[in-house]
């Protein structure tokens, strides 16, 4: 969807104009399609100014310090073609002039003044500016500076009309990353939407660069589906759905696991041990946990595998995932504290004061395991 492009109104201070003449023709065109024409005709781009220039003080600031001077114009014309939209207030405006001011305000979504918007000759915008201080000579080199993307924009979509697939996605993204955010989220939207086709496996990671935003909205709206889907359908089928979306679905670390945590609460229900086990293993595997995520799932893997009447095996599994936590440099502490708590209702006291003793050695980074941990040795 089309986002509103909003122009910050600049506050200032009121001065009073002393604006010099210009002693040539007045620069400033009315007419935006013949300005376009001219662009054309002449290879320039266009500068569109729009100014309140009998009421808004930064407007008569920015027409004193850089509109006034002949320096600039002596330079600016060499590429440029320019627009003015005034939007009068203590001056009489015909109603055509309004009508037309505001109907190109709201091509470009201007709220504030003065705005100045940069646009090819095609009216394709690529750069917003409003009032800066540092007269002509600063105003010229923001006008070059921008210019000079505008030109590295045009070069790599050039090269891009010839080349396909990850190529060709690479050097759409060179061409908008010259632009302002606002500017291609907004006026750029066929390209954008090309770049995700392109790469929509993710693998350059452009999909995500560029189309974060809706594919957050969107992971968002199944995540809310998984939960309908959980209530509504036999958890045979239930289960049947999510694994079609997990998938099809590029969900983010997180909502990956929130969705299999759903998963798994359906699994649960069909009484089948060894795919609750297999399924923790999956959810082990997900790119991008924490070591501490790991140890939690591992866990509430032993739980299951307890409730289910599988106590030693779930000791067994438990001994060997601290053995193998402990061989990769983690400290385990979970894990100890989840032996501590299981020889505990077993009644082998010794042994869980044992576990304990080790679970708090490793959580001294961890005021909260540490807790755990001398609590539990403490019952």
């Amino acid at each position: 969807m089309l986002q509103r492009l909003f122009i910050a109104t600049f506050v200032c201070v009121t001065v009073a104009s002393s604006a010099l003449a210009i002693t040539e023709e007045d620069p400033w065109m009315s007419d935006p399609q013949k300005a376009v024409e001219l662009a054309e005709s002449e290879q320039k781009d266009i500068l569109l100014l729009y100014t309140g220039s009998d009421w808004c003080p930064p407007c008569k600031m920015l027409e004193e310090e850089v509109f006034s001077d002949e320096d600039f114009y002596a330079e600016a014309e060499q590429h440029f073609v320019f627009v003015k939209f005034d939007f009068l207030k203590n001056s009489p405006i015909s109603p055509e002039t309004k009508l037309l001011n505001e109907s190109w305000a709201s091509k470009y979504g201007v709220e504030g003044f003065p705005t100045v918007i940069l646009v090819d000759s095609e009216l394709k915008p690529y750069a917003i500016a409003g009032y800066e201080k540092g007269g002509a000579e600063n105003y010229l080199g923001l006008l070059e500076e921008n210019r000079q993307k505008r030109i590295a924009r045009d070069k790599s979509l050039a090269a891009a009309k010839n080349a396909k697939g990850e190529e060709r996605a690479k050097l759409l993204d060179k061409a908008l990353s010259e632009l302002p955010n606002q500017i291609s989220q907004v006026y750029y939207e066929d390209i954008i939407a090309e770049i995700v086709k392109l790469d929509n496996e993710d693998k350059l990671g452009l999909r995500t660069k560029w189309n974060e935003d809706r594919d957050t909205e969107f992971r968002k709206a199944v995540l809310t589906d998984v939960m309908m889907i959980a209530r509504l359908e036999s958890p045979k089928r239930a289960v049947e759905m999510i694994d079609e979306l997990l998938a099809s679905v590029k969900f983010t670390t997180w909502q990956r696991l929130a969705v299999m945590q759903v998963k798994l609460n359906l699994v649960r229900k069909l009484n089948s041990p060894a795919r609750v086990d297999d399924l923790l293993d999956e959810m082990m595997q997900v790119d991008g946990l924490a070591d501490s995520t790991i140890d939690r799932l591992i866990v509430k893997k032993v739980y299951l595998m307890v409730g289910s009447k599988r106590r030693d095996k779930a000791m067994v599994y438990l001994n060997d995932s601290i053995a193998e936590s402990q061989s990769e440099g983690r400290n385990g502490a979970y894990l100890l504290n989840c032996k501590g708590e299981l020889l505990d209702a077993k009644g082998e006291f010794e042994e869980a004061v044992e576990a304990f003793e080790l679970a708090a050695a490793a959580s001294k980074t961890s005021p909260d395991l540490l807790a755990e941990a001398v609590s539990g040795k403490a019952d």
